[in-house]
């Protein structure tokens, strides 16, 4: 006999298939880029910059959001991944909200041609921008409680994210955090 269903254990995961994937290619690219390969390897290979379209290096248009410039940024954008995914994924289902992530992704990268400059592109920080504007836009005005008992609505929750997340990126030296800079 199994305890009735109640707020706070309800049978939806926590975690969707498709955000834990997106969260699990992140990390298993950064221990690639920090034990099998440097990081220098890692990201001259998958990182985006002026020109590769030009040399033939047409896949970094992809892989760009692959690969981290940090562990502090991949910790960010894995938490926004999974913070905000999930609920995404069961309202969308798997394949739109993976499609959605490719999306964020591309459209990171064209901001990035018209306004990047000559700098190194790569982190998944599109992909994170992408869900938190789409998580606030669908279902901004609900409340989300906080560590320590405090509530906010969804959409300055989402923005609170979003500015750690380009303030941090913008402290990095290398890529950063901020595709459109």
């Amino acid at each position: 006999m199994t305890a009735p269903l109640t707020p706070e254990r309800s049978e939806t995961p926590l975690v969707t298939p498709a955000a834990l994937w997106l969260a699990g290619v992140l990390v298993a690219a950064h221990f690639l880029q920090w034990t099998v390969f440097t990081a220098e390897a890692m990201q001259g290979v998958f990182a985006f910059q002026r020109g590769d379209l030009d040399a033939g290096r047409w896949w970094s248009v992809a892989t760009y959001a692959v690969v981290q410039p940090s562990l502090l940024m991949l910790a960010l954008n894995a938490y926004v991944v999974l913070l905000f995914g999930p609920r995404l994924e069961r309202f969308w289902g798997a394949r739109r909200f993976v499609g959605f992530a490719a999306l964020a992704a591309l459209g990171g990268w064209i901001v990035h041609l018209f306004v990047g400059g000559t700098g190194m592109l790569l982190g998944a920080s599109a992909v994170g921008f992408g869900m938190l504007g789409a998580y606030a836009m669908r279902w901004g005005s609900e409340e989300r409680m906080l560590p320590g008992g405090f509530t906010m609505r969804v959409r300055w929750l989402a923005a609170f994210v979003g500015a750690v997340v380009l303030l941090t990126g913008l402290q990095e030296p290398v890529g950063g955090g901020a595709p459109f800079l």
